[in-house]
């Protein structure tokens, strides 16, 4: 006990590495002393010994018995993680899927000419995929924050036409203000894909969020960029997406949101360039057990500009698809082997089309695995 109130006095007065040396003497003593290593933890982060920190402050989420403590540890890891200047993550995921491809479930095209082609039509699988990323921040000023990302995943499954490896780089502007935060962020994304459809990305994004009030939150996002494809010159173009939502804080451990989205794709031809109308729900949840889940759902229309070809009709008409999509995931707070948290995910897409080539649905259930370092 002396050792932890010379530790308590040495950080009141600011003398960190004192501190820090008292209330690990204090642990050498006592390894089961909570309030030692929860003092430890909180002066290594005043210390900026933000690593240090954080693995100490994961490890009393999992093993502290109070969950009255919970919300402590949470809003420091939360400070760690915005302060900590360099970090990097792995991840591991098995990811069957229904509709790789997304192909159409249906074998002919109806009012158009032929059948649609084996490989244009739903074939389901069951990838691996593991990825790496990797960030740099740095503060100009109290209210300016600058992050170097830069990630790269790879995907593979059984048939081998299906597999991808994406790089990108992605650096990002915060700057906080009286009225809320605003976020710029370049971007540019290869993909390289064993059918030869390799696609390069580049672009630019930009949000912003304000708070309403103590409950809600507004947030708004945009951002444009251009799509090039190695062998598909027709899908080359540019695209620009708006979205608007409502975030509402029921409650400490509930959040609702719901909002809108606008698309506008403009590509090479007419007949593949489209706008798009959705609207988007939420519900995440923390539940007192250590269970954390997230419900969402979007649905919305694609209105495309010219008339389909291959319409062996005097009256073509252009292609029309309305889609929605359910998705659930989970995760338990208290199960971290090996430091790696799961997460379990399951998704339902339905994509109906007055095209029949463009006409399926997808069901996708994944297990990941991530890490942070």
């Amino acid at each position: 006990m002396a050792l932890f109130e010379a530790g308590a006095s040495a950080k009141e007065r600011g003398d960190y590495s004192t501190a820090i040396a008292y209330f690990k003497e204090a642990l050498a003593v006592d390894l089961s002393f909570g309030d030692a290593e929860r003092e430890l933890a909180h002066t290594l982060l005043l210390d900026g010994q933000f690593s240090a920190s954080e693995t100490l402050f994961k490890r009393l989420l999992l093993e502290d018995p109070n969950r009255a403590n919970h919300p402590g540890y949470k809003r420091f890891l939360s400070i760690i993680a915005a302060n900590k200047p360099f970090g990097w993550s792995g991840s591991f995921a098995l990811v069957p899927s229904t509709n790789v491809n997304r192909g159409s479930g249906e074998e002919t095209l109806g009012g158009l000419i032929g059948v649609i082609p084996e490989e244009s039509r739903a074939d389901s699988g069951i990838g691996v995929q593991a990825g790496l990323s990797a960030y740099y921040k740095f503060r100009p000023d109290a209210a300016t924050r600058i992050t170097l990302n830069t990630s790269v995943q790879g995907t593979k499954y059984d048939n081998t036409s299906y597999d991808r490896l994406s790089v990108t780089l992605r650096p990002v502007l915060e700057r906080v203000t009286s009225i809320g935060k605003f976020t710029v962020s370049p971007f540019v994304s290869r993909t390289f894909r064993t059918d030869d459809q390799d696609l390069t990305r580049f672009g630019i994004s930009a949000g912003f969020e304000r708070p309403l009030g103590n409950r809600t939150t507004l947030g708004l996002t945009a951002s444009h960029e251009s799509r090039n494809y190695l062998k598909s010159e027709p899908s080359d173009g540019t695209f620009f997406d708006a979205t608007a939502i409502l975030s509402y804080r029921i409650a400490s451990n509930v959040k609702a949101q719901g909002g809108v989205r606008f698309e506008r794709s403009l590509t090479e031809e007419a007949y593949l360039a489209y706008n798009g109308y959705g609207m988007i729900a939420g519900l995440d949840n923390r539940w007192h057990s250590g269970v954390t889940t997230s419900v969402s759902a979007i649905a919305g229309v694609r209105n495309f500009d010219a008339d389909f070809p291959l319409i062996l009709v005097t009256d073509p008409f252009p292609r029309e698809d309305k889609y929605y999509r359910l998705s659930i995931s989970g995760r338990y707070d208290k199960f971290r082997p090996f430091g790696f948290e799961p997460i379990a995910s399951c998704s339902y897409l339905r994509n109906l089309s007055n095209i029949a080539l463009y006409d399926y649905r997808v069901t996708e259930c994944g297990l990941s695995f991530s890490r942070s370092f």
